[in-house]
């Protein structure tokens, strides 16, 4: 029995387009693997340069915003305290540009690297922590001015004392897993 040509024609062509198809996924494979890979590099690399400002700001934190304030020194203290918290809001602001990149690298991304992956985790509970302490800390710094506002004790008592704008900011939970880290809690 012989083959026709058109029937040998028609098999080499349904192999083509087999192999055609078998090529294509191997490409798109190795195109995303590689994608994968880079990303996973660039994650390393701005996770390095924000783990070092993070830290500075939170030294910074601790120097200049986890002092004691009293109601009696605010008269006194007022235009300083504003002028270092807004400082802090500069430093927030900043924060959000240093990690624009790895948001996007680390929110809802999976990566094979552990370290890569720890490393994402890192970043967002730094991230949250970061942002919540800073409303945190904007909203105990108002209640501070609200009770000099309100106080019967302070005598001549300065009418400009207005509550520290905190700006756009509100308790971020950037990966939705339903925990707000370093947010207060009333427990």
């Amino acid at each position: 029995m012989r083959l026709k040509k058109g029937t040998i024609f028609g098999l080499a062509g349904v192999l083509l387009v087999i192999f055609g198809i078998i090529l294509y996924f191997v490409l798109e494979v190795k195109k995303e693997k590689d994608t994968n890979d880079e990303d996973a590099n660039k994650v390393v690399d701005n996770y390095n340069i924000y783990k070092t400002f993070a830290e500075e700001t939170s030294k910074w934190r601790s120097d200049n915003i986890l002092t004691d304030r009293f109601i009696e020194e605010v008269n006194d203290n007022y235009d300083e305290w504003i002028k270092t918290y807004d400082e802090y809001k500069n430093k927030i602001k900043e924060h959000d540009e240093k990690s624009k990149e790895l948001k996007n690298l680390c929110i809802n991304k999976t990566y094979a690297s552990s370290d890569v992956t720890s490393k994402c985790d890192a970043f967002i509970i730094a991230y949250e922590t970061m942002v919540n302490y800073y409303i945190n800390d904007i909203t105990d710094f108002n209640e501070l001015l609200g009770q000099y506002r309100d106080s019967d004790t302070i005598i001549d008592k300065k009418d400009d004392i207005k509550d520290f704008d905190k700006g756009n900011y509100e308790y971020v939970d950037i990966n939705d897993d339903g925990d707000y880290t370093g947010m207060k809690t009333n427990n």
